[in-house]
């Protein structure tokens, strides 16, 4: 039942992505930002991990991914923002994601849009709306 409801899943976000692409999105990269995200939630699927996945993006460059890690790590904190988070402080030196972009293939949890603003991302956008990332507010994390 698990792998059915995975697959459905993947099936909604990939069409949602295609529809995008065809109507010509705005922002190409928003799309390449995105598929990298959902292949990260489909390696969450893989280990049996709620399939979320999560890109952070700076200046056209991919500096961090996650996946939804709670099973295989158990953690109950190891959600696909939070992983990415902690990989791109590592990779940065820094705490602080100024002008970083996170695509998540779900909207974030109260946990990761609290982690997301407290580490002072730019922007954010999530599937299936795929919706073009806009600075932080209450209009776009709640």
């Amino acid at each position: 039942m698990r792998a059915l409801a995975f697959a459905e899943v993947v099936g909604v976000w990939d069409q949602q992505i295609s529809r995008e692409e065809q109507k010509g999105v705005e922002n190409s990269a928003d799309v390449t930002f995105m598929r990298a995200a959902l292949e990260a939630a489909k390696v969450a699927g893989e280990h049996g991990d709620v399939p979320v996945g999560c890109v952070l993006e700076f200046n056209g460059d991919v500096i961090a991914i996650g996946e939804n890690r709670r099973e295989v790590d158990h953690d109950a904190t190891a959600h696909a923002e939070i992983v990415a988070l902690r990989e791109a402080s590592k990779n940065r030196q820094s705490w602080r994601m100024e002008d970083v972009t996170a695509y998540v293939t779900l909207e974030p949890c109260v946990m990761c849009a609290g982690a997301l603003l407290n580490a002072r991302c730019a922007a954010w956008s999530s599937a299936p709306s795929t919706r073009r990332p806009e600075p932080w507010g209450l209009a776009t994390t709640f």
